[in-house]
C-alpha cells in the first residue's frame, strides 16, 4: 500500500547541466487503493547548506548553519479539484525547467582541519510530492538529484606567460658569503580551462652549504567558508595525482624542472553566486631544507574554468590537449652548478587570491 514514483530526467551529454539549460523529464506514479492523494507538484529545488563546527580546547564545540537557495520553482501537475486522481492507475507526466543562469556548481565537501569541522552540500532535484489527503496522513516525497557545474569565471590574473619569484635568507654565522635559496617559477597562464593542461616551468638556487633534501610540487584547492558575514573559515585540500617529488640538489647547485599536468575536467573555481562558499586553486613549490631550518616554499594562483563571453581569449586555452593519453609528467630535470639568479623576477599579480599560511598547508596537507 502506498506511492510508487519514478522519475526519469533527460541529462545532457557527460550527465553534467549548465547553468540556463532546460531540466525535462517524465514523472511516472501510481497511486494504491488505500491512498487518497488530493494534490501532485513536481518542483526543481536547489538549495545550499553549511555547518562549521569549532572544537576549542575545552570539551565543548559550537556549531555555525546557514543556508541558502538557488532555485525553487513548481508545477502542480494534479489536483482532485479539477480531475478525480484514481488510485490504482498508472499515471505519467512529464517537466520542463529551466535552470537559472546565475546559481554555483554542486558541491559535496567535508573535513576537518585545525579546529574546525566543515560540512557543505550544494545541491538540485527534482522533487514530486503527493499532497495526501486526511487529517493524520502525511504528504510522501520522491527526489532525484541532477549535477550543476557552472565554470564560468572572470579572469583576474595573466593569460600570458608570468613568472613568480621566492627568496629566503639563511643564517649561517661561520659563513661569510651571503645563504640564500631562490626559487623562480615561470606559469604558461595562470587561467586553465577545466580538462586543460597545467604549464609550469622553474628553477630552484641552493647558494647555501647546506644539502636540499628534495623539491616538491602540488595541486591545491583553497576554500573560504563563511559561518556568517564576518566569520570565514580557510581551509585547503590537496589534488591527488597532480604532485611531483625531486631528488637533493648539492651546495651551490641549481636544479631546473618542468611541470605539465592534465587538470580533472571537474575541477574549477567558486567565486560567485554563493554566500557560502568561494573555491580557488594554488600551485605550491617547496624546498625542503635540512632541521632546523624551515622549508622554503612559493605559491602560484590559478584560476581554473571558462573565462566569461566577453573576455578574450588565447587560441591556446580553447584547444583540448592533442593527446589526452599522455600522462602527467615532469619533464627529466637538468642540473647546472653555481647558476646564480642575478636579476630575480617579480612576483606575478595575485588579485582576488587568498594567500595561504604555508606552514598551515604543510601542517594539515591530507
Amino acid at each position: 500500500m502506498g506511492i510508487y514514483c519514478e522519475t526519469d530526467i533527460h541529462t545532457p551529454p557527460g550527465g553534467i547541466f549548465a547553468p540556463g539549460s532546460p531540466v525535462t523529464g517524465v514523472v511516472r506514479y501510481t497511486i494504491d487503493e488505500g491512498t487518497s492523494v488530493d494534490k501532485v507538484i513536481i518542483s526543481l529545488k536547489g538549495v545550499g547548506k553549511l555547518d562549521v563546527t569549532k572544537y576549542p580546547q575545552i570539551e565543548f564545540s559550537a556549531t555555525y548553519t546557514r543556508e541558502e537557495e538557488h532555485v525553487n520553482v513548481a508545477s502542480i501537475v494534479k489536483t482532485n479539484d479539477n480531475e478525480p486522481i484514481i488510485r490504482g492507475k498508472k499515471y505519467e507526466t512529464g517537466f520542463n525547467f529551466t535552470l537559472p543562469v546565475e546559481i554555483p556548481s554542486s558541491l559535496e565537501y567535508k573535513k576537518r582541519q585545525g579546529k574546525y569541522e566543515v560540512a557543505i552540500h550544494i545541491n538540485y532535484k527534482i522533487q514530486t510530492k503527493f499532497i495526501v489527503a486526511g487529517r493524520f496522513s502525511s504528504n510522501k516525497k520522491f527526489t532525484k538529484e541532477i549535477k550543476v557545474a557552472n565554470t564560468a569565471i572572470t579572469p583576474t590574473l595573466p593569460m600570458i606567460p608570468n613568472v613568480y619569484a621566492q627568496s629566503r635568507k639563511l643564517f649561517q654565522p661561520f659563513r661569510k658569503a651571503h645563504s640564500i635559496v631562490d626559487i623562480e617559477a615561470t606559469i604558461l597562464s595562470s587561467v586553465v580551462l577545466p580538462g586543460g593542461k597545467l604549464e609550469i616551468a622553474y628553477e630552484v638556487q641552493n647558494n647555501t652549504n647546506l644539502v636540499v633534501e628534495a623539491i616538491k610540487t602540488n595541486l591545491f584547492e583553497a576554500y573560504d567558508f563563511y559561518a556568517s558575514k564576518t566569520h570565514i573559515v580557510k581551509q585547503t585540500r590537496r589534488i591527488k595525482d597532480l604532485e611531483s617529488k625531486s631528488g637533493v640538489v648539492k651546495s651551490r647547485d641549481s636544479f631546473k624542472s618542468s611541470c605539465e599536468f592534465m587538470l580533472p575536467p571537474d575541477l574549477h573555481n567558486i567565486t560567485q553566486y554563493s554566500q557560502l562558499v568561494k573555491r580557488g586553486y594554488f600551485f605550491l613549490i617547496t624546498v625542503n631544507l635540512p632541521s632546523p631550518y624551515d622549508d622554503v616554499d612559493l605559491q602560484i594562483p590559478l584560476e581554473i574554468g571558462n573565462p566569461e563571453h566577453n573576455i578574450v581569449v588565447s587560441n591556446e586555452l580553447h584547444q583540448k590537449a592533442e593527446n589526452p593519453a599522455v600522462k602527467d609528467q615532469c619533464v627529466e630535470p637538468a642540473v647546472t652548478s653555481r647558476a646564480g639568479l642575478r636579476h630575480p623576477a617579480k612576483a606575478g599579480s595575485q588579485a582576488a587570491f587568498t594567500v595561504f599560511d604555508v606552514a598551515e598547508v604543510i601542517n594539515y596537507i591530507s
